[in-house]
């Protein structure tokens, strides 16, 4: 029962609401149990009835939760409610069976373990609190009558059945019995909740990092998919290379011919140039760089295949020291972004892109804003999670680019304008999760 209830800690709220269901089941069928021994060997109950009543009323709290529509928006506040009635409910069946001399009465215990569990730390506290002041409530018939009811044997055995307390001894070992409990609950909520918040902190970074695994898979399989299609593609470019250049000897002054003759020279220089790339990787490491030169010459090298499009930039730049890894790939992600968002600019009419570069204590922020149409919630909340479909290509690009800008330690957020369009922040490097 305790293994479920750790697991259900790292679970979505909804998914803790059946291990918890089943633990108070449980908890009811046990108490039935021991209800049950109880009458069987005549131990002393002040009001059976009363016993039976609440057994009733603890089964109907817990399958009352079965009928609530919708228990995923009430998870916390049903598990708080149901914890706080278990303690209630388990007051009064030790102070109809005995009150603090029945030896079940650390079973006051376990909705506050629950609680550590299942809910906050201040949660967890609220519930130790109040299982105090539930013992300190059986312990005061006692403390106030100490000569009706019958005297306590010591722990350690000692002392003869025969002996009556006096009832300054009496009282101080109320008092340590008070001290041991209220200690032992403060410990218990104390360390369960922070180690039910430990597991969900490492859960929540087991879940990350088996996303990012199944990221670096797919970016494996995209780049693998790339380097054989720019394979493949070299000799077919060659060879219409080729054709052009005859069919330019027999139509020297043909327009069209001049532009098939451009485009096919565009082609060899981007396989030439990817692999010139693949060699320098491979030939030398990863050499640091600062971020802002990077972003400039991306800038600069981006413009001029650009030349429709008007981009204002705004640079805020306190000189200070902001180096990146992998340049080349930092510069390919931005190109892309950049292209996604001219192009949404450009298709609605307003062929322009506002870019604002600030660097602040080592530490980058880039928005870049576009005109176009916009993009819906839902739309914005998966780009650039997974491949989306696109008229003009694979619908790849914005995948590519989160994956790298993240991959190299920064962080990209997308969310629509307030003058239309979508506004793009790449942050590098970036800010600690909290």
């Amino acid at each position: 029962m305790a293994n479920n209830f750790i697991a259900a800690a790292t679970q979505a709220p909804l998914q803790q609401l059946a291990p918890f269901q089943h633990y108070r089941w449980g908890l009811i069928i046990a108490e039935t149990f021991v209800t049950l021994l109880a009458w069987l060997v005549d131990y002393p109950i002040l009001n059976p009835h009363l016993i039976f009543l609440l057994l009733l009323l603890h089964a109907l709290s817990n399958t009352l939760m079965y009928w609530i529509p919708q228990p995923e928006r009430y998870v916390r506040q049903l598990v708080a409610l149901s914890c706080v009635m278990d303690l209630l409910l388990l007051t009064l069946f030790l102070a109809f069976s005995g009150g603090a001399n029945n030896g079940f009465v650390s079973i006051l215990l376990l909705p506050v373990a629950t609680a550590a569990v299942l809910l906050s730390p201040l949660s967890a506290y609220l519930h130790a609190l109040l299982a105090i002041i539930c013992y300190s409530l059986l312990l005061l018939p006692q403390a106030l009558l100490p000569v009706i009811h019958a005297p306590h044997a010591l722990h350690n055995a000692t002392a003869t059945s025969n002996a009556l307390w006096s009832d300054a001894a009496f009282n101080t070992h109320l008092l340590q019995m008070w001290l041991a409990f209220s200690f032992s609950v403060v410990l218990v909520s104390w360390f369960v909740s922070h180690q039910a918040k430990l597991i969900r902190y490492q859960a929540r970074r087991l879940g990350l990092f088996q996303q990012q695994q199944i990221q670096q898979e797919q970016l494996l399989a995209l780049s693998s998919y790339a380097a054989n299609a720019a394979h493949q593609l070299a000799t077919p470019i060659q060879n219409v290379t080729l054709l052009a250049a005859e069919l330019q000897e027999t139509l020297p002054h043909d327009a069209l011919l001049q532009d098939l003759l451009h485009e096919t020279a565009r082609c060899q220089h981007i396989v030439q140039e990817l692999r010139s790339n693949a060699q320098q990787l491979r030939a030398q490491p990863f050499q640091p760089v600062q971020i802002t030169d990077v972003i400039n010459e991306t800038l600069n090298t981006w413009l001029v295949s650009r030349a429709d499009l008007t981009l204002e930039q705004q640079q805020h730049n306190d000189n200070s020291v902001c180096l990146i890894a992998e340049s080349r790939s930092f510069a390919a992600a931005l190109m892309n972004i950049l292209d996604n968002a001219a192009d949404a600019s450009c298709q609605n009419n307003h062929p322009k892109l506002h870019l604002t570069s600030q660097l602040q204590q080592g530490k980058l922020t880039l928005v870049i804003v576009d005109f176009g149409e916009g993009l819906s919630a839902q739309r914005l909340a998966e780009l650039g999670k997974v491949p989306q479909p696109s008229e003009q290509g694979l619908g790849i690009g914005q995948f590519l680019a989160n994956m790298t800008i993240e991959r190299l330690g920064g962080i990209i957020e997308r969310r629509s304008h307030s003058a239309g369009g979508v506004e793009t922040t790449i942050r590098y490097p970036a800010p600690p999760a909290s």
